[in-house]
């Protein structure tokens, strides 16, 4: 009988441990490591500071997380490239994550665009 609860008992423990990892949010980091100007020569500049991103167009808030791959942006709207338009957001569509070169230091910003061609900004 002690083996059965041991038994159970793990298993319990084991899914409680899957669940929480899966459910658990990204980690966030400081807005303000993204702080800057980034242009493109294609597209224009987008300038990120303390949680909102400015653009020709307006403005929209974003938070900066991690993945295994490193830090991305995650706006609250989709941000994308429209070919020869520009920047373009849709905040109707879910957004993209945009990558960040470096998590310390970033130099540059990569958004994909509608064509699925990546555009890189750099840091001014």
């Amino acid at each position: 009988m002690n083996r059965r609860w041991a038994f159970y008992l793990s298993l319990a423990a084991f899914l409680l441990a899957t669940i929480y990892v899966l459910a658990a949010p990204a980690p966030s980091l400081p807005s303000a490591v993204a702080n800057g100007v980034y242009s493109n020569d294609c597209c224009g500049s987008v300038r990120l500071s303390d949680g909102t991103m400015s653009f020709r167009s307006g403005s929209i808030t974003y938070k900066v997380e991690r993945d295994k791959v490193g830090a991305y942006i995650l706006p609250e709207a989709l941000v994308d490239v429209e070919p020869h338009h520009g920047l373009q957001v849709g905040k109707q569509s879910h957004p993209l994550m945009l990558r960040l070169d470096d998590e310390a230091h970033p130099g540059s910003l990569t958004i994909i665009g509608s064509d699925n061609v990546e555009y890189r900004f750099t840091r001014q």
